[in-house]
């Protein structure tokens, strides 16, 4: 064989050698070795809704991916977070929530209204979970039916000039605990959500430094027990003082 010859077969086994290992490198080995999934890009809060920035498709090798690892966006996107999900953590079904607020058998959607509310946090969302107690109401709300509310207006919040004299007029144990959030409105049954700017840092309640509507109404998820004794305390001529605890 002419020595060109050699050379230029030489040259084109090594050239097909090198094209086909970078092939399988990039293009094929993915496909034989690993497995799509979706990982977190920040860490997401519990019942945080899921945006589409929040997430991102990775190939992951097979011998580390997470059983039931989710590889549709569409099954994550719009979803709420069951738990906190760090940065690149593979997303299961386990971590979200699909509908943690469809009432069940048994459960009701619980309107209150302004004038049941002494106190509520601005920062107060869909999703939350309540701790409820309660103080006499002011005389111009005493007997308030829940059946027939009047019209509605800003809740009542503590006077300034005697916060003491409120809060030593708060029960001290809660009459419940533990109440989904199904919606939280102004007075016009605008739902209130975060807004910008955010100026203080990261986390769930940097997220909630501004809303888009002062709250002034709430619908509950409750069941019919709870219910029965929320609407006992209102007869009797109380109000309502939400307080609730951030998920960590």
């Amino acid at each position: 064989m002419k020595p060109w010859l050699k050379n230029t077969l030489a040259g084109a086994t090594l050239l097909v050698g090198v094209g086909g290992t970078i092939v399988y490198n990039q293009y094929l080995s993915p496909i034989i070795n690993d497995a799509p999934a979706y990982v977190a890009t920040r860490n997401i809060e519990p019942n945080t809704v899921i945006q589409a920035g929040d997430i991102k498709a990775v190939h992951v090798p097979r011998a580390i991916v997470v059983p039931s690892a989710i590889s549709d966006p569409n099954a994550i996107v719009g979803k709420m977070a069951a738990q906190t999900i760090v940065v690149n953590q593979q997303i299961t079904p386990v971590d979200l929530e699909t509908d943690p607020l469809v009432p069940q058998k048994g459960q009701y959607i619980v309107p209150i209204i302004s004038q049941w509310i002494a106190a509520m946090p601005d920062s107060l969302r869909r999703g939350d979970k309540v701790t409820i107690y309660v103080r006499p109401a002011p005389s111009s709300t005493s007997g308030t039916s829940p059946t027939a509310p009047p019209a509605v207006s800003q809740h009542s919040t503590p006077a300034p000039t005697a916060p003491n004299n409120f809060m030593s007029q708060v029960s001290q144990e809660p009459l419940l605990q533990d109440v989904p959030v199904e919606f939280v409105r102004n007075g016009s049954n605008q739902e209130v959500q975060n807004a910008p700017p955010v100026t203080l840092g990261g986390g769930v309640l940097a997220e909630r430094q501004n809303g888009t509507a002062n709250p002034s109404e709430m619908e509950l998820l409750m069941t019919k027990t709870d219910w029965d004794k929320l609407y006992a305390a209102v007869q009797a001529n109380n109000q309502l003082v939400f307080v609730y605890a951030p998920n960590k």
